[in-house]
């Protein structure tokens, strides 16, 4: 075959494929309206009609599909939002907790969900809870490409008569009724808007139910105990009303058939008296990352395009939600052969699971990262943090410096230990596979914003003889209430002075002083100072490798610790309570006033979202614990 010939076959196959991957798409024509309904703490349970009353909800999944093994990227609230919208691990963002109300906390919006749907010709809008915070513009709904919202603010004082803020108005309008109410109203008049203009939309209704404390209108507090699991059933079987006047809505709005409507939760449900179930058949609850505490509810309907009343238990996570999304609205015109979505992310498209009920393999190591809540003191392993991971029907979970190494089977969701740790290979293959990706996934891409003085670029790092190295700044840079390592290799070439090796404002320096000792320096809000200073020296012309780690949350202490070639220094538990929040940039060999040069060099400068373990500083990770 010449080629010529060559080329037209190849040529005319390519036609052939996209032709296919096109009609794929075209199946169903022009993509659909969509609303992405979030409940907060509805348990995996809560749906099987057994203790609370859900006719709409059950009605639902009856008109489309449920997911059986869908997980939530975190077992508390702001990690899985962050994941949802973004499609990556919340850890790349150092976001293993919740946001809290005086948080100085965010993250960077791009890519995000709403932001490439309007791309794809989406009006967009957000209503109800947001949790992803607020100390900032940047950090607010319109800066994530939502064009219009109505924000409930982070912590709400109870369910009744709640304040909005609509788009970026300055003062909230307080709005009587219960939350699921409240927020139903704003989500069928922001829908009425775009139905009056014949738009598509991309809408995201996030409720602030049914979150403690549990309070329901009286027609749902009669029909159960009044206890806390009846509390707690009236909620749940008034938010299921309330989301049936938003189906109702669709219905009468005449555009039900061409909306995708997906129903699910953010994290597992609260443990205690809550829920008269706990989370149906799993262990575990809210705050754990055993399956009650990551495991939860989706539901799907989209009316002749998703088959009804199927169940899948295709393991889908949060972060999947965007792929999924590209994947069905990327123009057919650019639809690639593979179907690959356009948008980068660490998340999976699953269309193929919600329109063609296909089980989908996902042969990928999978990993959640929880903090403890309020830890004051170092755990024998060093380790502070809750760690799962799964890859198939495996998964290894670390909790309480104890390792489970359970096997999941679809019959059988509870988690139950598989055999000895000790034996066990794969355990022990997951252990490591968790290291390898956490000593990589909170990287924070930095760059520098300047160079000052006599200071310059050199093969991997800075020489520094009087001037300073800005880095431009970043979100993750702000270390007031989450988790931050920066490591460096000093190599100085003179001592007889305090020198700034960091400085990141007035809330942290790590300063080198005359006698070569490293001193860490920390302010919190309230104007206290803590200071931390190294047990060795560095010597003039020898490379040591220095690290902070910061570990931190708004209602405990920041606890941070100083290392010198991977060895532990010192620590502090009971310092400052939250480190002063700085919109400073991050600067290396001096500080802001160009002061205190350093003299010298540093290289190998690694900034972290997470806190490192002293293994990983080391250059290694945390041993296998033995049984």
């Amino acid at each position: 075959m010449t080629q010529s010939a060559l080329r037209l076959a190849a040529v005319a196959i390519l036609g052939v494929l996209l032709a296919t991957c096109a009609s794929s798409r075209d199946r169903w024509g022009p993509p659909p309206n969509i609303v992405l309904v979030l409940l907060d703490d509805l348990g995996y349970g809560d749906l099987d009609g057994t203790a609370i009353d859900t006719p709409r909800l059950r009605r639902f999944a009856g008109q489309g599909m449920a997911l059986s093994s869908y997980y939530a990227n975190a077992a508390v609230c702001s990690p899985t939002r962050a994941a949802l919208l973004t499609g990556r691990y919340p850890q790349r963002y150092g976001l293993l907790r919740v946001i809290g109300a005086r948080s100085q906390r965010g993250l960077p919006t791009s890519p995000s969900l709403p932001r490439l749907l309007r791309q794809r010709g989406y009006r967009t809008g957000h209503v109800g809870k947001w949790h992803l915070g607020d100390s900032r513009p940047e950090y607010l709904p319109a800066a994530w490409g939502y064009e219009r919202s109505a924000r409930l603010p982070t912590n709400p004082d109870g369910h009744f008569d709640l304040p909005l803020t609509w788009d970026g108005a300055a003062e909230a309008t307080s709005q009587r009724g219960h939350s699921s109410q409240v927020l139903t109203d704003a989500a069928t008049a922001m829908i009425n808007r775009w139905v009056a203009t014949d738009e598509r939309f991309f809408l995201t209704l996030w409720h602030y139910a049914p979150h403690e404390p549990w309070e329901a209108d009286e027609p749902w507090l009669a029909a159960y105990p009044d206890d806390a699991a009846g509390r707690y059933g009236a909620m749940v079987s008034q938010l299921d009303h309330q989301l049936g006047r938003l189906l109702d809505h669709l219905e009468r709005a005449g555009i039900a058939d061409d909306t995708l409507v997906m129903i699910a939760s953010d994290n597992g449900g609260a443990g205690g008296g809550a829920h008269p179930q706990g989370n149906g058949p799993l262990t575990g609850f809210k705050g754990q990352l055993y399956e009650g505490g990551i495991r939860v509810p989706f539901l799907a309907r989209w009316p002749g395009r998703i088959p009804a009343g199927r169940v899948n238990d295709s393991v889908v996570l949060a972060f999947d939600l965007l792929p999924t999304l590209d994947d069905l609205t990327e123009p057919a015109s650019v639809a690639t052969a593979t179907g690959a979505p356009t948008s980068p992310g660490d998340g999976r498209s699953f269309l193929e699971v919600l329109t063609r009920d296909r089980h989908r393999e996902r042969p990928e190591a999978l990993f959640w990262t929880a903090k403890g809540q309020g830890k004051r003191w170092r755990p024998a392993s060093g380790i502070e943090d809750q760690f799962a991971v799964r890859q198939g029907r495996s998964k290894l979970l670390f909790f309480g410096d104890r390792v489970q190494f359970f096997d999941l089977r679809p019959d059988a969701p509870q988690e139950r230990t598989e055999n000895d740790l000790g034996t066990s290979a794969k355990a022990r293959e997951l252990w490591d596979r968790y290291w390898a990706w956490h000593r990589q996934v909170g990287r924070i891409p930095w760059q520098v914003d300047s160079l000052t003085g006599d200071s310059e670029a050199t093969a991997g790092g800075f020489e520094l003889t009087g001037g300073a190295v800005a880095i431009a700044d970043h979100p993750q840079l702000d270390i007031a209430d989450g988790s931050f390592t920066a490591l460096v290799t000093v190599t100085p070439e003179i001592l007889g002075e305090d020198r700034v090796l960091m400085q990141r404002g007035d809330g942290w320096e790590l300063t080198l002083e005359a006698d070569g000792r490293l001193r860490l320096r920390v302010r919190d809000e309230q104007d206290r100072v803590s200071e931390l200073s190294s047990r060795r020296s560095l010597q003039p012309g020898i490379a040591a490798r220095v690290a902070v780690t910061f570990h931190g949350w708004s209602q405990s202490p920041t606890s941070y610790r100083l290392y010198l070639d991977g060895e532990l220094q010192v620590e502090s538990h009971d310092g400052a309570r939250r480190v002063r929040a700085s919109r400073s940039r991050l600067y290396l060999g001096n500080d802001a006033q160009g002061d205190r040069p350093f003299i010298g060099h540093l290289t190998g400068l690694e900034l972290h979202a997470l806190s490192l373990t002293a293994e990983e500083i080391a250059g290694g990770q945390p041993p296998f614990p033995e049984p």
